[in-house]
């Protein structure tokens, strides 16, 4: 939880962000998360079959202290994309860091 990291118990910098729409392109994602904190990598997958809710990102930060912000602004963000309303669903990814981030992806493709 966001409080550990905030008393330094906690150092995760990855997260897993479900409910984006598969029309919206990776740059477009990085585009709407970067304004709540710095990413270092970004993965986004494509579920084609289900429109509304098929794609998840998975990002790291650099540093677990900007995490929480991300988080924080994350956890209750919602955008329109052509007249329809997102809401995301957040969490701490499985995998944590770029490296291991990057692992875990390869070993679900």
């Amino acid at each position: 939880c966001p409080e550990k990291i905030i008393r330094n118990e906690d150092k995760r910098t990855s997260l897993m962000i479900k409910g984006i729409p598969s029309n919206i392109s990776k740059k477009e994602v990085r585009s709407l998360f970067e304004k709540f904190g710095n990413i270092n990598y970004l993965y986004l997958t494509k579920n084609i079959n289900d429109e509304d809710n098929g794609s998840v990102a998975y990002l790291n930060v650099i540093n677990y202290k900007t995490i929480v912000p991300l988080f924080m602004n994350l956890r209750n963000f919602s955008f329109f994309i052509d007249g329809k309303l997102y809401n995301l669903n957040i969490m701490y990814s499985i995998a944590q860091g770029k490296k291991q981030l990057k692992q875990y992806i390869k070993k679900g493709e």
